[in-house]
């Protein structure tokens, strides 16, 4: 870990400064993902996501070392359960979530 200051862009940073991306605001930046709110899967098979938009896992040096696993499970398992059965929804959409310190929860 580098104790020195730094820049990034035009913005100087002094050392000993804790830097954190938040991935919840970067997901729903109407910028990069129109509608963000919107339930739209779609939009991740019409384009692949510009690096560093899209971080489910993380990224850089601290990217979740089991990314690649995980994402074949997901796959294996919708793929697995699509063969088997219709999907509808159940009820009208709920609620969206709430932040509860640094997670979310449903609302209540």
């Amino acid at each position: 870990m580098s104790c020195e200051p730094f820049a990034i862009g035009t913005h100087s940073v002094p050392a000993g400064v804790h830097i954190r991306i938040d991935s919840w605001c970067l997901h729903h930046d109407p910028a990069l993902y129109p509608d963000p709110d919107d339930f739209r899967p779609e939009r991740f098979s019409e384009q692949v996501p510009e690096p560093y938009t899209w971080l489910p896992f993380g990224g850089g040096a601290h990217r979740c070392i089991g990314a690649g696993l995980a994402e074949l499970e997901i796959k294996i398992a919708l793929v697995s359960v699509l063969r088997r059965i219709e999907l509808q929804p159940a009820a009208p959409a709920p609620e969206f979530p709430v932040r509860r310190a640094v997670t979310l929860v449903p609302h209540q």
